[in-house]
């Protein structure tokens, strides 16, 4: 989970405030509101995207950066992620669940780096 914010309208520690509340009161919110429809369509569209070829060369490098930096591993992701993403075991549910674990860790705090 990562939030990258740059401006002059609000002082640094009050942004960080704001990041946090989205983080740990705004997104579970949300989550627990979504209904099956919109989760359905963020799904959809975020399997859309998945699909979308790379269309230029520096999207053509992200793109298979990765498996390569790790010794070639990794070169199905992209399978393997459209299989999850038409599972039953991606649900609301699983969602908020992880967003959970993300956001506020059981164990230690979650890391975050902060440059003000």
């Amino acid at each position: 989970v990562s939030a990258v914010v740059q401006g002059n309208v609000l002082p640094a520690d009050d942004v960080e405030i704001a990041i946090e509340d989205i983080f740990q009161e705004r997104m579970p919110k949300r989550l627990k509101e979504l209904s099956n429809d919109e989760f359905a369509a963020y799904v959809e569209s975020y399997r859309q995207a998945v699909l979308q070829p790379p269309t230029s060369a520096s999207d053509e490098l992200t793109h298979f950066l990765l498996p390569i930096s790790r010794g070639g591993k990794c070169f199905e992701l992209h399978d393997e992620l459209q299989k999850y993403l038409r599972s039953p075991r991606l649900t609301r549910e699983r969602l908020s669940e992880v967003w959970g674990e993300l956001a506020t860790p059981k164990e230690g705090p979650r890391h975050k780096l902060v440059v003000k």
